[in-house]
């Protein structure tokens, strides 16, 4: 089958890297595929390209707000589709559902979406498009439709995560957290679970790991680096913004103790490749890192917004599990969760039930 993902320029950060396993896997389970990407993003190709994904950029800035910039990628993306017309287009989150639905026939549509719909005027607009529905887990489905009032076709993908070599030669005292910089991702909570922690494990260090995409995170950014200092941890903490795949690892390889401090999570590929390099987990009691921690020796989830139940979590589990034993188990639940053939067949799956 021919199938083509249409993605925006909405920054580097979760959806991209579903993308780009969702694809990997397409390709391994012998379709040809293609990513038709709107806007300016070398790097999002790139990353795509070291994944044996083939690419098509449009070339063109793109911003949803601004009509002519969407009809010049709207009409790129048509061109795309005449010279390679085919079987199946999956829009990956509201922008590119937008786009697609006003250049490409109706049948070909197919709205992929790594969470619930939120209330927001691009949404809004975007919701009555969906005609068919890829999504990360059964919560998406469930609320995409309860949005819409009516059944939608389906299927359920769950994200993965790539599980590199097992770094075990470097010593593991950081706690670290990863989320783009935005309110709901919880940075201003880490902070002070990280007060907290420092108070009862005075050699730890903290690391703080997100990119930013636009100027309301750049100043969340700034909000919190302001908090950083004035808590007294700008000497034991480190922020890495928009960092390489390769720096993500090199931190995750020094963490003892992942914090996942997001309100609201449908799934979390950041908390699956944080046990695939082998560290505990401590989370809030959100959708997702719910239904993948729950229950395991590695880890603990906490009520929502709990600082001080979390800090406690985060010390206990530090202090009584040895962490050659914390490694081992936290990188052998993840493996439940990465990328292997199982991923790969349930893909195929997928796509061939939308078709």
């Amino acid at each position: 089958m021919k199938i083509l993902f249409v993605m925006t320029n909405d920054g580097f950060g979760g959806g991209e890297f579903y993308v780009r396993d969702f694809a990997r896997a397409l390709v391994e389970a012998r379709h040809d595929v293609r990513v038709f990407i709107a806007g300016e993003r070398q790097d999002l190709a790139k990353e795509l390209s070291s994944a044996g994904v083939k690419t098509i950029l449009s070339g063109r800035k793109f911003k949803i707000s601004r009509p002519d910039l969407v009809a010049r990628n709207g009409l790129a993306l048509r061109r795309s589709i005449h010279r390679w017309p085919a079987d199946l287009v999956i829009s990956n989150l509201p922008r590119s559902i937008i786009l697609s639905a006003v250049f490409l026939p109706l049948a070909r549509r197919v709205s992929l979406l790594h969470g619930p719909l939120r209330d927001d005027p691009i949404s809004r607009v975007a919701a009555p498009l969906t005609r068919k529905l890829l999504a990360n887990t059964p919560v998406t489905a469930a609320s995409v439709e309860a949005k819409l009032g009516r059944k939608v076709p389906h299927a359920v993908v769950l994200p993965t995560a790539v599980a590199g070599p097992l770094d075990i030669s470097q010593p593991r005292e950081t706690m670290t957290m990863i989320g783009r910089w935005q309110p709901y991702k919880g940075h201003e909570d880490f902070v002070r679970i990280a007060v907290e922690v420092r108070k009862a494990k005075p050699d730890a260090k903290f690391c703080i790991i997100g990119s930013i995409a636009n100027q309301e995170q750049q100043q969340h950014y700034e909000r919190t680096m302001s908090l950083i200092r004035s808590s007294g941890l700008d000497t034991c903490t480190s922020v890495l913004v928009d960092a390489k795949a390769s720096e993500v690892a090199e931190a995750l390889s020094r963490t003892r103790i992942y914090a996942h401090v997001a309100k609201s999570e449908d799934f979390g590929i950041s908390v699956v490749e944080s046990l695939l390099a082998g560290c505990g987990n401590v989370a809030y009691a959100a959708v997702g890192p719910s239904m993948i921690l729950g229950g395991h020796d590695c880890a603990r989830v906490v009520p929502i917004g709990d600082v001080n139940a979390f800090a406690e979590e985060v010390v206990d589990l530090w202090d009584n599990t040895h962490p050659d034993e914390l490694i081992e188990s936290a990188n052998a639940l993840g493996l439940q969760f990465g990328y292997g053939k199982h991923y790969i067949d349930a893909c195929d799956a997928a796509v061939r039930a939308l078709a």
